[in-house]
């Protein structure tokens, strides 16, 4: 896990600004903190922060050179030994024992089809010097970023957008549309569009190639999510499902330094634990949010896990006081105004990781979309009537559970609302096409984008078990009932792990990965403040005083909104 940067002067033969490449990757050194290195070649330069997994050798440091073609790699291939076996069997030899030249001979070999070959997440860029082209490549989910935008035919990419304020000619654009339908609905990932109006995203499961006969990139997706109904019997569904499972599990604990498990009370995180090999247990430390003066946290379950597992377990309780000072830092860390008090509690556990000196940890993300593990899913069985797909943990809809006048009193927030939340074209009928929609568009992507900067902002890599493509697109292929029962959600999990899972983790019903006491806190904060009303001020072209004073969440809204404006110095 790392950062990669690199410039491409792809229309023009300028050379690369040393200075400008060093700036923009030293301002994502968190990404990787044990070793940097550049690589400069007249028009193209790249830069790479790491983190170190696996063969700590220098030697397997990046940018990574091979037979003329010089990579820079973020994330981590799981299946690199199967493929560099299958490399040794084509004549093939090695220097290291990770999987960044892996990647790198996988692509001598295949060309741009290598990806279809790769289990793993993934952003990365391989410059071929024998007829200066670039190729670039995202992972199946979009797990690990890669944005970049193009400024007088030079084409700049990072792994995270606060980079780019390091080119002297750039400065952030608000792309408005983006940024209504973020506000309405939490989403944050936009296909090839960001909240920046001047930067783009390579997409989930899509290339990038560009040379010096193009005028921009071409971009081309490599995946889609189409599947064959399962043709077996349930009993033989669920031992499938569990031998994937077991292997993506085993799988994600390939590394050469300490491990870790991000631990709730749910299904999920337990199902992962339970999937480990107790020899390997006894070296592992599950981190959790939790507070075990509070009714509401899952401290008990936890500690019962644990216990039941018999591994070692630490927590961190988020304090709201740490929560304020550390606001606008969160949402430097984010890139985006934060409107739930749940991503600073991920962002804890993660620090906490950090300090306890593990660099890998594997978390439960990724199981509620495919196996339709949200309540929305259930009222869908009981209303038995089209959804919204837009619908997300972050939208109106959950956050006031029906339309609530006072959320009109702002234009912004107005106009966002009614554009995105009763849109009749919007509505998915099929439950099958809303899990797929979670997974593509409207929630997971969100979340992962929370999960990766959290995570990599101390330099830990999440590793995510539930999001091994070979088993979500089984999951998809199975009939709905397997995966949503009569009103049960997580069908074919809970039936086939319930049984290697403490008792009280099936009988859980609430849902806090990462807890955090939202609504006390959003009741302490002086919304009244002389910091308050000063920034939300300077922004009245979005955040106008209402007619009537709004609610504690609009207020943090627009106090999270404004942050971020002023963090960005974002034109509009």
């Amino acid at each position: 896990m790392c950062s990669i940067t690199g410039i491409y002067n792809f229309k023009n033969n300028s050379n690369i600004d040393k200075i400008v490449l060093e700036n923009m990757s030293s301002a994502l050194k968190h990404r990787g903190p044990d070793h940097s290195e550049i690589f400069i070649n007249n028009e193209v330069g790249f830069a790479h922060n790491r983190l170190s997994i696996l063969d700590h050798n220098s030697r397997s440091n990046q940018p990574f050179k091979k037979d003329g073609k010089i990579l820079i790699f973020n994330g981590f291939i799981y299946n690199y030994l199967e493929i560099k076996t299958d490399l040794l069997e084509k004549g093939y030899s090695f220097q290291t024992t990770g999987d960044t030249e892996v990647l790198l001979s996988a692509f001598e070999e295949y060309g741009p089809q290598c990806v279809h070959k790769f289990n793993g997440m993934w952003s990365f860029a391989i410059y071929d010097q024998k007829d200066s082209s670039l190729f670039c490549s995202r992972d199946r989910f979009g797990i690990k970023p890669f944005y970049y935008t193009l400024i007088d035919s030079t084409f700049y990419f990072a792994s995270e957008q606060k980079a780019f304020a390091n080119i002297p000619s750039f400065s952030y654009g608000l792309n408005k549309s983006r940024f209504e339908e973020f506000v309405a609905t939490g989403a944050l990932e936009f296909d090839q569009e960001t909240l920046f109006s001047n930067i783009s995203q390579l997409p989930a499961g899509h290339n990038l190639v560009l040379n010096k006969t193009l005028t921009k990139p071409i971009v081309k997706s490599y995946f889609d999510f189409t599947t064959k109904p399962y043709q077996g019997s349930y009993a033989q569904a669920k031992e499938k499902f569990k031998d994937l499972l077991k292997e993506s599990v085993n799988r994600r604990l390939r590394a050469d330094v300490n491990l870790g498990v991000t631990l709730s009370g749910g299904i999920d995180s337990n199902s992962i634990v339970s999937m480990i090999n107790p020899s390997i247990r006894e070296n592992l430390i599950s981190i959790s949010s939790a507070d075990p003066n509070d009714p509401l946290s899952e401290y008990n379950l936890i500690k019962d896990s644990a216990k039941f597992y018999q591994i070692k377990n630490i927590h961190v309780k988020p304090r709201e006081e740490s929560f304020m000072e550390q606001f606008r830092s969160l949402i430097r860390t984010q890139e985006t105004p934060v409107f739930s008090t749940s991503i600073f509690a991920q962002n804890s556990v993660y620090q906490l990781a950090h300090e306890s000196n593990l660099t890998v940890c594997l978390s439960g993300q990724g199981a509620d979309e495919a196996l339709m593990g949200y309540d929305l899913f259930i009222k869908k069985q009981i209303l038995n009537k089209p959804l919204h797909f837009i619908l997300s943990p972050n939208s109106w809809h959950y956050l006031f559970k029906k339309r609530n006048p006072k959320v009109e009193s702002n234009q912004i927030l107005r106009k966002a609302f009614h554009s995105h939340y009763n849109h009749s074209s919007n509505a998915l009928d099929d439950l099958s096409k809303i899990s797929e929609n979670m997974i593509t568009k409207s929630v997971l992507p969100s979340l992962l984008h929370f999960e990766d900067r959290n995570s990599m902002q101390y330099a830990v890599e999440s590793r995510l078990p539930f999001l091994d493509y070979t088993l979500v697109l089984f999951v998809l292929s199975l009939k709905e009932e397997w995966r949503i029962g009569k009103f049960e959600r997580k069908k074919i999990l809970k039936d086939t792990l319930g049984t290697s899972l403490p008792s009280g983790i099936l009988k859980n019903k609430r849902k806090s990965a990462f807890y955090s006491p939202t609504s006390s806190w959003l009741e302490n904060i002086n919304f009244d403040s002389k910091q308050y009303l000063e920034i939300i001020s300077k922004h009245n072209e979005f955040l106008k005083p209402s007619t009537h004073k709004d609610s504690k969440q609009i207020r943090f809204r627009k106090w999270s909104i404004a942050n971020w404006l002023e963090e960005f110095n974002v034109q509009y």
